[in-house]
């Protein structure tokens, strides 16, 4: 059985190393922990990466969480959680002190050029969900209908409607269908030891700290209650990737007025070259809220709320795998909201492009960060590139 200390190490070095997004991340979890240190087998990971597939928030993240409960019960879900996490937390709070120190470096034409690389980014994302989300014409439906009303509706209780309805919805859908499970019960039985004593509590505690979060910031006038709630929601209503979180923290955040749009795209840009998970973006943004007189504490108040409900999450869920994994009132929920979830990316792809695709130059980045990205190109390599670009057209000009 590792230590607490060899979990952390681990890790700590995949969170440093472990670049390309969630998709990446599971690879490496698997190459590590499945063929290298022989902590878990094929058919165990294959568990774990269903779990983490069905339950909002970073899957990736979750994984770590579950693999370190897995050989040191909480405290190595957290200590995974800390050391793959810590890396991207301490670079994003470093790119937010440089744009906030040098914001004068980034004139409105570059600005625009960075904007058209991350329409590139997202409509890339939108399209690799849509692939994999809207394969039906009621799912295709179901995107467009909530792509129309985030677009009218600018509320910032809207997502989190549009997900609840959409959850309630399902339900009677599949209680009307009467469909069966398409999944044996064999083929689901966890392969996993589980104490189900305990494993509801976390719920429950899900549930109080999401009403105190609520219930404080409606009857007070505290930013840091606000944004903490803000935070909370999104970790714990973000499925179907880690993109999803810009149009909900857009809409908490920029539509506010608490942060402005340049620096929180500038944020969500940067965040595409770091290693670890997307959340930390979180991190980035903190820096930008007074919450607290601290800075640091802001940072890392943004980036424990949205990450909690996580840990929620996956200790409410480990012992009830297979049981959630056949049922298929929650599979078509989860089915469902992702459908609905693809519209919020699309929602805010609308409005950038307005913004962005001003002129000839602006398309052009944005069709070669595109095909960057359809060919497998590094954004390491393609970006700079697309900015080499942008200043010899300034020099020529």
């Amino acid at each position: 059985m590792p230590r607490l200390f060899e979990i952390f190490w681990i890790f700590l070095k995949l969170g440093f190393t472990s670049f390309g997004g969630p998709a990446a991340h599971l690879v490496f979890f698997k190459q590590t922990f499945v063929e290298q240190k022989n902590w878990l087998n094929e058919q165990q990971y294959a568990q774990l990466l269903a779990l983490t597939q069905l339950l909002p928030g970073p899957s990736s993240s979750q994984m770590g969480m579950a693999i370190g409960f897995l050989k040191q019960s909480y405290s190595g879900a957290i200590v995974a959680w800390i050391g793959f996490t810590l890396p991207s937390v301490l670079l994003m709070a470093c790119c937010a002190v440089i744009v906030q120190q040098h914001a004068q470096f980034f004139d409105s034409a570059l600005f625009s050029t960075l904007q058209s690389i991350l329409l590139a980014i997202i409509i890339f994302a939108f399209w690799q969900m849509f692939k994999s989300y809207c394969k039906t014409k009621f799912q295709f439906t179901l995107m467009c209908l909530s792509t129309v009303i985030l677009i009218l509706i600018t509320n910032t209780w809207i997502q989190f409607a549009l997900i609840f309805t959409t959850g309630i919805f399902s339900l009677f859908i599949t209680h009307h269908q009467k469909i069966h499970p398409p999944i044996e019960q064999k083929q689901n039985a966890s392969l996993f030891e589980f104490s189900y004593s305990n494993s509801y509590i976390w719920l429950i505690i899900f549930l109080i700290l999401f009403f105190a979060l609520w219930l404080g910031q409606l009857f007070t006038s505290s930013m840091l209650l606000q944004s903490s709630f803000d935070f909370y929601k999104t970790g714990s209503l973000v499925f179907g990737g880690g993109h999803v979180v810009l149009p909900m923290l857009q809409q908490d955040f920029v539509n506010t007025g608490l942060i402005n749009h340049i620096n929180f795209e500038l944020g969500y840009m940067l965040a595409q070259f770091m290693p670890g998970p997307l959340f930390t973006f979180t991190s980035y943004l903190g820096a930008f809220l007074p919450l607290t007189d601290s800075t640091i504490l802001n940072i890392g108040i943004a980036t424990i709320a949205i990450f909690i409900p996580s840990f929620f999450f996956i200790f409410a869920a480990l012992p009830y795998w297979s049981k959630l994994l056949e049922n298929i009132y929650i599979q078509n929920m989860v089915t469902y909201i992702n459908a609905v979830v693809v519209g919020f990316i699309l929602s805010i792809i609308v409005p950038m492009a307005e913004k962005s695709l001003i002129n000839i130059q602006n398309i052009l980045y944005t069709f070669l960060m595109l095909l960057s990205l359809k060919l497998k190109v590094s954004i390491f390599i393609s970006v700079p590139v697309i900015l080499l670009i942008h200043y010899l057209s300034i020099f020529i000009v």
